[in-house]
């Protein structure tokens, strides 16, 4: 059996072929690889040979018949994995077809790794892990994050327990998204012709979710 595009565009893989392998660490604290299908390694790698900059999403194919989400970041290594297991952000790594670590570099601990250890992430839901997300939910393909949101206008209601009285958006009751993190999409100046009254957090705005 062949599978299409496993050696760059147009290219292809061979079952029987030394092929690169990818695998995934889905449980950091055990700390053990979990080599991933043949279809999800050939994905993989047509994405990594086009110098993919941003989020890809893969295992959209037949092969995935549990319907997992993946969406790869090659910069950094990881994969957000969206299974029933849960939504998680964990390493990944590339092998040669001789098994031996291309991608990242073997000599040096996993970033991903290296930055859960350091306690630099203590909260999985960063703006990275958020925005991989939602790329592999929308099947959205290399573009800046920063085009669509505007990450210093998020709010974290997660730590809140106090409930807050309902305000007036629009003529109908807004209530403070308690237990949830809001990430801000970019909006402002783009309808309206640059009007910017819909936003307004009163009666004359928007009624808003």
């Amino acid at each position: 059996r062949v599978e299409k595009g496993g050696k760059g565009k147009g290219g292809s893989y061979g079952r029987s072929e030394k092929k690169p392998i990818w695998e995934l660490m889905k449980d950091t604290r055990a700390q053990r690889w979990t080599r991933m299908p043949f279809e999800f390694s050939v994905e993989a790698e047509a994405a990594f040979v086009s110098k993919a900059t941003m989020p890809v999403a893969v295992g959209r194919g037949s092969w995935n018949t549990k319907g997992a989400r993946y969406s790869l970041h090659f910069g950094k290594m990881t994969c957000f994995v969206k299974d029933h297991h849960g939504e998680r952000l964990v390493p990944l790594r590339r092998l040669d077809g001789k098994e031996k670590q291309t991608h990242p570099d073997p000599t040096s601990e996993h970033p991903r790794l290296a930055r859960l250890k350091s306690g630099v992430i203590d909260d999985w839901l960063t703006n990275d892990a958020f925005f991989t997300a939602f790329s592999a939910h929308i099947g959205l393909g290399a573009v800046d994050p920063s085009t669509i949101f505007d990450f210093k206008y998020n709010e974290d209601w997660r730590g809140y327990t106090r409930e807050f009285k309902p305000s007036k958006r629009g003529g109908v009751d807004y209530y403070v998204p308690i237990g949830c993190k809001r990430f801000a999409v970019k909006v402002k100046g783009k309808y309206d012709g640059g009007d910017n009254t819909w936003m307004r957090m009163d009666d004359k705005g928007w009624a808003v979710a």
